[in-house]
Order: structure tokens, then sequence, then C-alpha cells
């Protein structure tokens, strides 16, 4: 349902028993999970375009009355089922540059999501059973992994940004953390995204734009076999105002086309000490046969 206040449209949203009120430049009313937020201003966004385009017509012609009918019955429908009926729709060319940018930003983002994770554990969280190796296996995609039980601990996000992920932090040395996410591609090979070496300046590019670091070097790049699928593996430090990191990562992409990205990481002062560790945990990671 919309109303004009002013020069201003406001909207509002029925969904699941809740009221939403929203306009085209903030949400006015109530609190709201971010997805579905974005998807609310995207909403309202076209939806505005959809108004002003409307009202710009005189109303007096045929295609106008049909139109401002449309609009209504859409928003009848909206109220009716809980705004399950409500789409946004994007423009094809919009649609296309998504698609053609998803690949790179999708491999990027999971190259980058273990150094902005803080290891955030919801409140009854608990940790696996102490041992001396676990056994992990994601519900999602398959993909499992081995680590050391008793010295690290699940941290799982409040909210997840990808189609699945998991972050495990040490429960012995500050800033040594492993974690994976996956996420659907529309390439079946890593080839296709670029080659070894590509990949590699676009993450150490990746890297040094990032808020305070100072440099980011690659140590070495280079390919593995995981399960049968080519990987691409990653050794690089990056060092910030907020320490000197060490890096080990690979990337591989399954058969249903989700690209898998498991990246472990530890200061650099303690790499020596913990470099067998983190190559052992790295090396045990397998997809689903």
């Amino acid at each position: 349902v919309s109303s004009r206040v002013g020069y201003t449209w406001h909207h509002t949203l029925f969904r699941g028993g809740l009221t939403y009120r929203f306009s085209s430049s903030e949400i006015m009313a109530g609190p709201l999970p971010l997805p579905f937020a974005v998807v609310l201003l995207a909403a309202a966004s076209v939806y505005g375009g959809a108004q002003r385009s409307l009202r710009s017509c005189t109303g007096t012609t045929r295609p106008a009355r049909m139109a401002a009918a449309r609009v209504r019955s859409r928003q009848s429908r909206a109220q009716a089922d809980g705004g399950r009926s409500l789409k946004v729709r994007l423009p094809h060319m919009a649609r296309r540059n998504l698609l053609a940018a998803g690949t790179t930003i999708t491999a990027l983002r999971g190259l980058s999501w273990l150094g902005r994770h803080q290891g955030i554990a919801s409140a009854d969280e608990e940790g696996p059973t102490p041992s001396t190796e676990n056994l992990y296996k994601s519900g999602v995609t398959g993909y499992s992994f081995r680590y050391p039980g008793a010295t690290f601990k699940p941290a799982p996000k409040l909210l997840k940004t990808h189609k699945d992920e998991v972050f495990f932090k040490s429960t012995l040395r500050k800033k040594y953390n492993f974690g994976v996410t996956a996420d659907p591609v529309t390439i079946g090979a890593l080839s296709d995204f670029g080659s070894v070496e590509e990949v590699a300046d676009k993450i150490i590019a990746l890297e040094r734009d990032k808020e305070g670091v100072l440099n980011a070097e690659l140590r070495r790049s280079g390919k593995t076999m995981v399960t049968g699928h080519e990987c691409y593996t990653f050794d690089y430090t990056s060092n910030s105002t907020r320490g000197n990191i060490h890096y080990l990562s690979n990337l591989v992409i399954d058969n249903d086309k989700n690209l898998h990205t498991f990246t472990i990481q530890a200061k650099q002062e303690d790499f020596d000490e913990v470099k067998d560790e983190m190559t052992a945990i790295l090396s045990s990671f397998a997809l689903k046969d």
C-alpha cells in the first residue's frame, strides 16, 4: 500500500503478520533483517520509478488507466498474500552486468571474508567435543575437513552472507583462524575465471586496497587436485595497522558449480610454529563424492 506525503511516496508491505513501512530512501519503522531490507529498498526504488512514470501520464488515456489498474491489482495481491507477490525486476542490461561481475566478486569476497570476520558466536553455541582430531562436514554442499578439536572452536556469524560458511578460531593463539565459504557461480572450472597467476594478482590487489593495509606480498601460488577437481592454492602475507598476517588459501569448484574458498591465517610471528598444522588442516579439505 502506498501513500504520498508532499513529494515523498511511502510504502507499506505486509509480510508474515508484520507491517514494514519504508520509503525509497530509508526504512521508516520496524526492525528489519538486512537482506530483506535491501530487497525492500530495491523494490521501493523500482516501484517508485513506476509510480513516477504513472504520475507523468495525464490519466485520461486508456493505456494510463490500464497501467493504474495493474498497479492497484499488484498492491491488492501484495496485501492479500503477505507481500509474496511483490517482485523486483532488474533491467536486462543490469542483470547481464551483474552476472558478468558475479564470479569475480564471489571469489574475491570469499577470500577477504576471513580477514573481516570477527568470530562473533551466538550465546548458546557449543563447541565440538574436544578430541585430537575432529571431522567437520557441511550439510549444504557436502564438503568436509579435519581440524584439532581440542584447540579450535566454532565461531558462527550472526548474519550469513554466503550459501554456506563456517568459521573456527584457535583457543590458544590470537588471530589464528580458518574458515570456508561456498557460493554458486556460473562457471564450471577455475580456468574460466582466469589463470592462477591472474587470480593471485587480483587477491594481492584486493588486499592492498583494504583500509589500513601497509603492504601485501604473494609468497607463492600453484595448482593441486581436490577430490578430482582442479584447485588453486595461494600463500601470501598482508601487513596492516592491525598486524602482519600470513594466509594460506585454496579455491575449488565442485560438480554443482559451487565455488569453495578455504582460508587459514596466523600471525606472521607465529607462522613457523603453526605452519605444519595449517597445511594439514588445509590439505584435509575434500568435496562430496
